[in-house]
């Protein structure tokens, strides 16, 4: 009985974390082009004209990368090919390329 009553409590948790990903990877990505883990890997992320990628797009690109984790990585199957772009790069029309140091 008392696991039943904990099932909303982790949806509930599920979905805050999901909302929460979803706003930093868009502030991040919008705002600067880059995550944490990309700026410490040295990475940005770009249009592919090479661009600001902007808040819209940003947010594009993080609810496609929804896909790729709801399909077990399937979204990162892109990467095999010569554009090394995965699903959500490809959809947002962003590539990833190492940081230009100013």
């Amino acid at each position: 009985p008392d696991t039943v009553r904990l099932l909303p409590m982790l949806g509930n948790s599920i979905v805050i974390a999901f909302v929460a990903w979803l706003l930093t990877s868009t502030l991040l990505v919008g705002g600067w082009g880059q995550t944490v883990g990309g700026k410490a890997m040295k990475l940005e992320v770009v249009t592919r004209t090479g661009g600001v990628v902007g808040f819209g797009r940003a947010f594009l690109r993080a609810c496609a990368q929804t896909t790729t984790m709801l399909t077990c990585g399937l979204g990162l199957l892109p990467l095999l090919g010569k554009s090394k772009r995965t699903l959500h790069d490809r959809l947002a029309c962003t590539c990833v390329r190492m940081h230009e140091e100013d």
